[in-house]
């Protein structure tokens, strides 16, 4: 409609949503409210720890066009970390309650999605994602260019701006919303979707222009 190709061109990013189906609802709602949203930048860490990973699931297979980064807990349940003996799952070390907590999670979220959800999540993931908008390159990945595992805070962030010629950086992972900029060369985490650690209740995300400028929300 009329409306719709008035509102701007954007791409929706957003990471960590972690089984909150209404967070991601409450995203998407608002994105289309406001932009014609033309792709989605999925950024990992979808379905564990929160109570609806099938209902995120479900969510998440109408969005047509859109990417995957493989998340950490992507790959917690593509490897069956629930029936493994692992000294540490992440940070958090056997024998600690958020170790149980966490493996307890990830097995019933395994039971939930079943075998051939699981294998689809494999088969579609990636582990990072590259596009060129109006000119201005990013980049995509959910914790680091080394590792799922391993996040980029804001110091971590300006040592990475220093090293790239120029461009957008994003990643996700520690679940709080940053936008760092050196030059013309910007970081970008869009927030923990579904699990915020940064104490705001509210829902965040991020969008990319039409020019390859990105907003947070």
């Amino acid at each position: 409609n009329d409306e719709h190709l008035r509102k701007t061109w954007v791409i929706l990013v957003f990471s960590d949503i972690h089984g909150n189906v209404n967070a991601l609802r409450a995203i998407i709602k608002e994105a289309r409210q406001n932009y014609n949203i033309q792709k989605y930048a999925i950024m990992g860490d979808m379905f564990t720890l929160g109570p609806a990973p099938l209902e995120v699931y479900e969510e998440l297979e109408k969005l047509e066009d859109s990417f995957f980064i493989r998340g950490n807990h992507e790959d917690y349940l593509i490897q069956k970390i629930h029936e493994k003996n692992q000294p540490k799952i992440g940070n958090y070390a056997q024998g600690t309650l958020s170790y149980e907590k966490i493996k307890s999670s990830l097995k019933r979220t395994f039971i939930t999605l079943g075998s051939k959800r699981i294998e689809s999540i494999d088969k579609n993931c990636i582990d990072e994602y590259q596009l060129t908008i109006a000119g201005i390159p990013h980049y995509f990945c959910h914790g680091s260019p080394s590792s799922n595992k391993v996040g980029i805070g804001k110091n971590e962030a300006e040592k990475y701006l220093e090293k790239m010629d120029g461009g957008c950086f994003w990643a996700g992972h520690v679940h709080h919303q940053m936008f760092t900029e050196l030059g013309d060369k910007k970081f970008i985490n869009p927030g923990g979707g579904g699990l915020p650690f940064d104490g705001d209740p509210r829902a965040p995300y991020a969008v990319i222009d039409k020019d390859g400028q990105p907003h947070i929300h």
